[in-house]
Formats: C-alpha cells, structure tokens, sequence
C-alpha cells in the first residue's frame, strides 16, 4: 500500500513537471514596444531628469510580462521647427510604435499635426482653447492617434489671484521667445482672461540674462506674470529674475506655481504635486493604447489635481503688497515667521 502511493505520487510529480515543461516550450517571447520620447531639457540631472525616469519605470511597470519597452530618449534644447523634423523622422520610422511630447514647446508642436500615423501624446499642454487643440464633449481630443493631457494650470485663475492680491492696471507677461508657436492666438485669449478686470498686459520676451530681461520690462507694467523660461534662463538666473522683480516692487505670479514661488515668485498655484500625477497617467495611457484602444478616445484631463495657491511671504514684504485675509487663510504660506533684520 506505502509502494502503491510512492508510486502515485511520483507519477503525479512527474506529470505536472511534464505539464509546466510543455507550457514553457508553447510561451511566446514578449514583443517589444518602441517608444520615442522627446524632451526639452539637455540636462541629465534634475526635476525634468527624474520626470523622465519616473515614466520609464510607470511604463515598464505597468506593461510587465505583456511588453518589452524600450525608451529612445531625445533631448532636443532647441526652436520649434527642430523639434517638429525629429518628430517628423520617428513618425517616418516604422519601429517606432508611440510617440511622447515632454514639455509644453514639444507638446505645443506635436499637437498641431493634422494627422497621426502613429499613436502620439502631448505630455503636457497648458490651455487647448489658447492653443487651439481638439476638446470632445467627452473629454478627449477626438483626433485618430492623438492624445494629450490638459495641465493643471490656467491663466484666468493666475491673473485672478495676481488681482486679488494687488489690483494692477497693466501686467507684464514675461513670455519665451517663440511663444506664437505654442500659443497661436495669444492676444485673444489674455484679451478675454482680463476682460472682466477692466485691465490691460504687455507682453515682454524674455532675453538671455535675468538683469536683460528685467531692463525690458517697461515703466508702466506694475506687476508680472511670469512663463516657464526654461530655455532662457537656468534656475540660478531665474530666481536672480525674481528677486529683480521684488526689487521693482512688482508683485508676481508664475504659471509654474509652487517651484517658483518658492524661488521668489510672490504667488502661485501649486504645480509639483499635480505634475507628478502625469507620469502615471502617460503608462495608462500607454497601456490601454497597447490593449487597442484608439488615443483619440483617451481622457485628457486629470481630475484629481489640487489647487492650493502658495504665497512668498519674503516676497510679499520685500515687495510691500500684502493679500488679504481671504486669500491667506486659504494658501500655502512659504517664509512665514521668517522676518528680515540687520
């Protein structure tokens, strides 16, 4: 009876070893899923470099044991027609399966294409009305292979807080260079965000040099709202820009909010913890692009961003201009027991 069972249970052993071994011979290799991302930063390090691996490893994540990924990296620092002829390359190159636009200038130009031949999605675009982008009553951009993921930002509602904070009559909008080329109808949409405030703006691009682009700011600006410049200026010149601006007296808010309100923008909404939700939402998107849905039909928008405003008090009185109570008793408070002395 012992030898009867020794017997089954070896045979048992033995068929499932046989089983496990003719399934191992039956698995297919994983594809290999192509994805070209191109960024505009140059830098290997820093908040842009960490963005970049934080998609890598949500992508590699979430598609295991279904794809091998591999990354091309592309970091173009460079004018909107050179990013727009290496997209045009990988939208040539078959092995190439999904296309990324990291940055608001690369997703500014991969969003006017009239047509994709491949799935694409623009990382990050700050307003598709300003710029002209496709928005379905579904929420999607309704355009076949093309998807994007609407910012968390928004004019209006920073010129708003600028006003609430400090009635200005005319605002300075410190803008890159080639602007028009991320928002062709620039004049209309801040016409129609000030409208309502009974004010007027002046738009000011941004030099090479912090002290170059404060001397551009004319007499009759009485305070600023401040683009990303982050092919003008680095950060050391950025927050030596602010502190100018402090210095004029000139109360700021920045579309970037919380990174630069803490470098000495005087307000903002916060921006890093909305900005690491992407990622995640760039390999979902992915994935379900993988498993045949069409980018046309994907969200773009992220309903789950935050918006705390954040306030530099040093700011604040460097500059003299104080927010009411209604505005600081909702806000973030950067530097606020900290008092200056001799």
């Amino acid at each position: 009876e012992y030898y009867s069972y020794s017997l089954m249970k070896n045979q048992l052993l033995l068929l499932l070893f046989l089983l496990m071994a003719s399934m191992t011979s039956f698995a297919q290799p994983l594809d290999t899923l192509n994805v070209y991302i191109l960024s505009e930063d140059k830098s290997q390090e820093g908040s842009v470099s960490d963005f970049k691996k934080t998609i890598e490893e949500e992508v590699r994540t979430l598609l295991a044991n279904r794809k091998i990924v591999s990354f091309e990296m592309d970091d173009c620092h460079c004018p909107a027609l050179k990013i727009k002829q290496r997209f045009d390359r990988v939208f040539a190159d078959d092995k190439t399966d999904i296309i990324i636009a990291l940055g608001a200038m690369a997703s500014a130009v991969l969003a006017q294409y009239p047509s994709y031949p491949k799935p694409a999605i623009a990382s990050i675009v700050i307003d598709h009305k300003l710029q002209n982008i496709p928005f379905t009553e579904e929420g999607t951009s309704g355009v076949n292979n093309f998807s994007y993921i609407q910012s968390p930002f928004s004019f209006k509602k920073d010129l708003d807080i600028l006003y609430r904070i400090y009635p200005f009559k005319n605002v300075g909008i410190i803008v890159p260079p080639e602007f028009n080329q991320i928002f062709p109808n620039f004049n209309e949409i801040f016409n129609q965000a000030l409208d309502s405030l009974n004010t007027s703006f002046t738009v000011i691009k941004a030099q090479n040099s912090a002290s170059a682009t404060s001397s551009a700011i004319p007499a009759e600006v009485d305070a600023a709202y401040v683009m990303p410049l982050f092919d003008e200026l680095g950060e050391a010149e950025m927050k030596q820009f602010l502190d100018q601006l402090a210095d004029k007296k000139l109360p700021s808010v920045a579309l970037l909010g919380g990174s630069m309100v803490e470098i000495g923008a005087l307000a903002g909404y916060e921006s890093e913890a909305n900005l690491a939700k992407i990622p995640r939402r760039l390999a979902i998107d992915i994935l379900k692009i993988v498993d045949g849905q069409n980018a046309a039909d994907l969200p773009v928008k992220i309903n789950t961003f935050g918006e705390s405003i954040v306030i530099n008090m040093n700011t604040v009185r460097k500059v003299g201009t104080y927010p009411n109570w209604d505005i600081v008793s909702e806000a973030i408070l950067l530097n606020a027991s900290e008092v200056e002395t001799d």
